[in-house]
């Protein structure tokens, strides 16, 4: 599948292609009166925070997540401080992770990159001339950016989809991390990019899926971290005038495991095919009540593609006990969930889509409930000293239902416990259970039942890794 990247709309100033200027900028005095205007956007490649604020003064202007870029913000051309501060939502406070002051030099354009790490952030300054409209859609106004802290000195190509870099001159040599690199004026086309170690074009550290660059507009062609988002270890990101894109490795696979929580269901088959395909081989075999599978890869032949999901009873393609479809793209990590019950004509497959980015300060859980044996259940996750009370204690999730999901809460680390109580007589069917929570961790927790219909269970999946 093709991305089509958005043509910029922002066009002001006057048009001066110059090559970048990469520096941390320094302070200087300015006049009361501003002499005009200048602007500023930011980018947080910051990998182990969730969103931060991203402010002047004292003024929120945006919250841009990992990856995330913010639109421009037109300023008088004085001086101001730029900070970013992250509010992990642990706490009421939140926390200055970087500042910058900065003199706005009339007709600038300034892109503020917060990179580092939670306990080491810094601000990169990108400064170019303010961009304007040519009204040439032919070409777009290119430039290579390193954002990786990872990879090192790269060389960056760029060419039509399935070009060969050992073939073709890059575009960009030797860049080094947090280095910008001019590429002029390139055709606005279907392209792909392909990023190598500095000097070894047979050694592709990333082949992006295609794009269309679109013309009339600035874009930085960046390599970044995947950091988890997706499966591949790196990403490119098209950064344009109005809006960036983030873009896989093409042969980043979809991963998928399967957990097995249809307590009244017998050991399971489950087959990932193309629409319309004849079941071969399933992808996850014999997989029996509460197992949990590891990761395996997913053929997708395109980036984007919907697959018969088909469950059947272990080792006998002929007993479907339930069929469905599900979109995938490249890069995607998925938790398959086997819940319900074939008699009741409940039983259902359901697909969890998790971030396996991990957060220096925190953990991220998630659950998700499969109890069919109660009406409704409600779930408490309370610290280890509170002591449980059902009428004061907050619920986690209240008059939960089979498929009621809490994606991806943080918690500070420590130990907890967990209680699943039935809704309509407040019996308890599980609990207290000690939850041992560590920062950086992502679980996937899935209430289901037991052989005992007073008795719940709780399956913990570790999505730290692919």
């Amino acid at each position: 599948m093709t991305s089509r990247f958005p043509t910029a709309l922002r066009r002001l100033g006057a048009l001066l292609v110059l090559p970048g200027v990469l520096a941390l900028t320094a302070c200087t005095d300015t006049p009361d009166s501003p002499a005009g205007r200048g602007n500023i956007r930011a980018i947080n490649v910051l990998p182990d925070t969730g969103a931060v604020q991203f402010q002047i003064e004292a003024v929120v202007l945006d919250t841009p997540d990992y990856l995330s870029t913010t639109t421009y913000f037109g300023y008088d051309s004085l001086t101001f401080d730029f900070n970013f501060d992250y509010a992990s939502g642990l706490t009421d406070s939140t926390v200055r992770l970087a500042t910058t002051e900065l003199t706005v030099v009339p007709d600038t354009d300034y892109t503020l990159v917060l990179a580092g790490t939670q306990q080491a952030a810094r601000i990169v300054t990108i400064e170019l001339p303010e961009y304007t409209a040519t009204g040439d859609i032919t070409v777009v106004e290119a430039f290579a950016l390193n954002l990786s802290f990872t990879a090192g000195d790269v060389d960056f190509y760029i060419g039509a989809p399935g070009f060969d870099p050992a073939a073709a001159m890059p575009v960009a040599s030797n860049v080094g991390q947090e280095d910008l690199v001019s590429l002029g004026n390139i055709a606005a086309e279907e392209v792909q990019i392909v990023v190598t170690p500095a000097g070894t074009p047979g050694t592709e550290l990333l082949r992006s899926e295609a794009a269309t660059l679109n013309g009339d507009d600035r874009v930085f062609v960046s390599l970044v971290d995947s950091a988890g988002v997706v499966t591949s270890t790196y990403a490119a990101l098209l950064i344009g005038e109005i809006g960036s894109a983030r873009l896989v490795d093409e042969s980043a696979p979809v991963r998928s495991q399967l957990a097995h929580a249809a307590q009244s269901e017998g050991a399971v088959d489950l087959y990932l095919e193309p629409e319309g395909g004849a079941l071969t081989t399933p992808v996850f075999a014999n997989v029996a009540f509460g197992d949990v599978t590891a990761l395996v890869d997913v053929p997708v032949a395109d980036d984007l593609a919907m697959l018969d999901l088909t469950l059947t009873a272990a080792g006998n393609p002929g007993a479907i006990l339930r069929e469905v479809a599900a979109i995938f793209a490249d890069g995607q990590s998925v938790v398959q969930v086997v819940a319900g019950s074939n008699a009741d004509d409940s039983l259902l497959v359901a697909s969890l889509l998790n971030s396996r980015r991990p957060l220096a300060d925190s953990a991220q859980l998630s659950f998700y409930n499969t109890i069919l044996q109660q009406d409704q259940v409600d779930l408490y996750l309370l610290e280890e000293d509170e002591v449980f009370d059902r009428q004061t204690s907050p619920t986690l999730i209240n008059n939960a239902l089979l498929g009621s999901n809490l994606n991806q809460f943080r918690a500070p680390p420590g130990n907890y416990t967990f209680y699943i109580v039935r809704n309509d007589d407040d019996a308890i069917l599980l609990g207290p259970l000690v939850l041992d929570i560590q920062a950086g961790d992502i679980r996937q927790f899935i209430t289901t039942d037991s052989a005992d219909p007073n008795v719940s269970t709780l399956i913990d999946i570790d999505l730290t890794s692919f």
